[in-house]
């Protein structure tokens, strides 16, 4: 089986619960290359499916959260926003370019250091990370 139609066929096993499928984005800063090195999260960007076909551009809810000031005040209150609305939709399927390999990390990063310096939880953010599908 090609890496292609897995993706194919775990799309069509999530058919049903689309409107729980969120596609998602994280845009930062990043000075001189260096990923993955406690950028700042200047916004957070998801959409979902409530109605109509899977091509059709009618019927997609889309959201987006952007940071207010740049500090760690507000790149909590971003990520509390973000881990609010996950918490209303229970995602199980996520579709994200390279979020595996960035935005997944970048998280978990943020989500450590916060938890480690504030004692603060986005634990539906970790829900999404851990327990959904992510293609």
């Amino acid at each position: 089986m090609k890496y292609e139609e897995l993706q194919f066929k775990l799309l069509q096993f999530l058919k049903p619960y689309w409107n729980r499928v969120v596609t998602f984005d994280l845009e930062t800063y990043v000075e001189k290359d260096e990923f993955l090195s406690d950028e700042r999260i200047l916004s957070i960007s998801f959409a979902r499916r409530l109605s109509g076909d899977f091509l059709e551009s009618e019927g997609i809810e889309l959201r987006t959260m952007v940071l207010e000031k740049d500090d760690e005040e507000s790149e909590m209150k971003l990520l509390k926003e973000f881990n609010d609305e996950l918490g209303k939709v229970k995602p199980l399927g996520a579709i994200g370019f390279c979020s595996k390999f960035y935005d997944l990390p970048l998280l978990m990063q943020k989500r450590n250091k916060y938890y480690k310096n504030y004692n603060f939880s986005i634990w539906k953010v970790v829900d999404f990370m851990e327990a959904s599908l992510h293609i």
